[in-house]
């Protein structure tokens, strides 16, 4: 059972890091990201560069500022939004879809 949960980790780690699109995991208790793909590298090499990290960390104080408020109201109304993003240094990135994901309680996880 062990190295079947090890070989799907790694299967689903190669789709992750290989999809061509952004793909940006929160923490509702805290705000900071788990896992961030795709526009994390358009400001750094490294992905790992990112976990840890908040919206504020990452963009401009406006942006930031209503990142976090579609952030809570999508997690408020589990609904889906659209929405684009500029960092600190001015880049574009577009952040497509809010989707919550509930823990076993049915409370707000990611």
């Amino acid at each position: 059972m062990s190295v079947e949960l090890e070989n799907t980790k790694k299967f689903l780690e190669l789709i992750v890091d290989n999809i061509p699109v952004s793909l940006i995991v929160e923490r509702v208790s805290d705000g900071k990201y788990l896992l961030a793909t795709a526009a994390p590298r358009s400001f750094s090499p490294r992905r790992e560069d990112a976990t840890g990290l908040t919206a504020a960390d990452i963009f401009n104080p406006r942006e930031a500022k209503l990142i976090v408020a579609r952030d809570e109201a999508a997690i408020k109304k589990r609904e889906c939004s659209r929405r684009a993003s500029v960092t600190k240094d001015g880049l574009r990135l577009f952040l497509t879809r809010r989707v919550t994901v509930l823990d076993d309680a049915g409370e707000p996880q990611y």
